[in-house]
């Protein structure tokens, strides 16, 4: 099922992202230690694969099976370092265990 998305939504989409990653950028030069923001692209495109991922109450939010398919590709990503972060995510994901050596990656 295709959606018809009004563009000037999706433009707005568009500017508020990219003043998300131009604040990132900015405390990313910060000598502050105690903060950190960092991008996770795995939800940048996004596909969703059927509509059995959306609430059953407006057919647009996600549901339950979506907010665990999502929280699996942030967990995933927040382990790995940026050049290794996905930007598509997949609802088929299965999390990734970190082991004693494995860092939560602020780069």
């Amino acid at each position: 099922m295709m959606y018809n998305i009004n563009q000037r939504a999706l433009k707005v989409v568009a500017e508020v992202n990219q003043q998300v990653r131009r604040e990132t950028f900015i405390l990313k030069t910060r000598t502050n230690l105690d903060f950190y923001a960092v991008i996770q692209p795995f939800a940048m495109n996004v596909h969703i694969p059927s509509i059995a991922y959306l609430s059953t109450v407006d057919c647009f939010h996600p549901n339950f099976l979506a907010h665990e398919a999502l929280a699996i590709g942030l967990w995933n990503n927040m382990i790995v370092p940026s050049a290794q972060k996905k930007t598509i995510w997949d609802p088929k994901d299965l999390p990734n265990c970190p082991t004693a050596d494995s860092k939560f990656f602020i780069n």
